[in-house]
């Protein structure tokens, strides 16, 4: 009988086929160094490999995996230390067939600087995966087969970190990332074509006040969206839909004069932070980290249905996901086009983390 493996499994991400999800987390089971795992899971909510897909088990540690499907086969990549206990990562990646066959692509685009916090993006026939670099934020584009050369998204001195993207269908991808300090930053973004060559200028999706970061990307169907934290009064989240000619199309006004992106999406008591979002035609669900019931339950996890016309806006009430006992950290969805999926990283069991996950209507 399958059950848990009584170690910890982390960070997960998610997936849709057309037929079945991916989930993907780091894992514990063979060594405290994290391997990848991933299990599919079809939409009624069954667990369609219980022992889960071994995706990468090198040496060193595997962390916080992306993915996305590809057109044909999802595509999976991960922050990889190479040896227990390193301070130097690349970024690694590996296809896996619907069927859960893996493929091994190994590192993209291998460099002696600090490659971190990749997301994956598939437009219907490739994908472009973007990460840190330092300071900075690459990007390569997937053709179906393998990985492109590094692709330089700013390169100018300016702190730039937590990248997201996403894409229109057979067309533009939109790059976005928090750029600044600690103290202050901005959330800014980019055009990338589905051929993997940087448009336009860069946009200031949102420069309000305070520290601006976490941001999270989809398509609804006719213009981008993006969610992020805000801890200017509070640690509450915003979003703001970007057409795809660039424009910043839902605004709010802070003190006398400055229109900056971004409507109020939750500004409850606590933090919403490290939130999660999808979109289907129409709408869009985003999920996050919630500290309101810190004093009895801790962290749960949240989502909010998002109206997209004719402005971006909650619809209905907040859901509450996961209230458990103990903290539920770190949520990803995704959509199968109708209905919605989250999964999230839960330590109800004693201290050691699981991924958990629940379907949304």
């Amino acid at each position: 009988v399958n059950g848990a493996t009584g170690t910890n499994s982390l960070s997960p991400a998610g997936a849709f086929d057309g037929t079945n999800y991916l989930v993907v987390w780091a894992d514990q089971r063979l060594s405290r160094d994290e391997d990848i795992f991933a299990t599919r899971v079809s939409q009624a909510g069954a667990i369609l490999d219980t022992s889960g897909i071994m995706v990468s088990a090198t040496p060193g540690r595997q962390l916080h995996p992306t993915v996305t499907f590809a057109g044909t086969q999802y595509l999976v990549a991960w922050e990889d230390f190479k040896v227990s206990g390193g301070t130097e990562s690349d970024i690694a990646a590996a296809r896996v067939s619907t069927a859960g066959g893996v493929t091994q692509l190994g590192p993209i685009a291998a460099s002696v600087q600090n490659d971190t916090a990749p997301k994956l993006a598939g437009n219907g026939t490739g994908a472009l995966l973007v990460w840190e670099f330092g300071t900075d934020i690459r990007a390569s584009r997937f053709n179906g087969t393998a990985f492109g050369g590094a692709i330089s998204i700013t390169g100018d001195a300016a702190i730039q970190s937590a990248p997201t993207v996403t894409a229109k269908p057979g067309a533009n991808y939109l790059l976005a990332w928090s750029e600044g300090s600690t103290a202050t930053a901005d959330v800014r973004g980019i055009f990338v074509t589905a051929a993997g060559v940087k448009i336009g200028a860069v946009l200031t999706i949102s420069a309000g006040a305070g520290r601006q970061y976490d941001p999270a990307s989809s398509f609804d169907g006719t213009n981008y969206v993006v969610a992020w934290s805000n801890n200017n009064v509070g640690l509450n989240l915003f979003g703001t839909r970007v057409s795809t000619a660039g424009a910043i199309l839902d605004t709010r006004t802070e003190g006398v004069t400055l229109n900056v992106g971004g409507i109020s999406i939750s500004s409850q008591a606590g933090n919403q932070e490290l939130s999660s979002l999808t979109c289907i035609t129409g709408s869009c669900m985003v999920a996050w980290q919630e500290s309101r019931n810190l004093a009895t339950t801790s962290f749960d996890i949240y989502s909010q249905l998002l109206a997209v016309s004719p402005a971006l806006a909650a619809s209905g009430a907040e859901i509450i996901v996961s209230n458990a006992n103990r903290p539920q950290f770190v949520p990803a969805i995704t959509t199968n086009g109708t209905d919605f999926f989250t999964a999230w990283q839960d330590t109800r069991d004693t201290d050691t983390s699981t991924v958990f996950g629940a379907r949304i209507t």
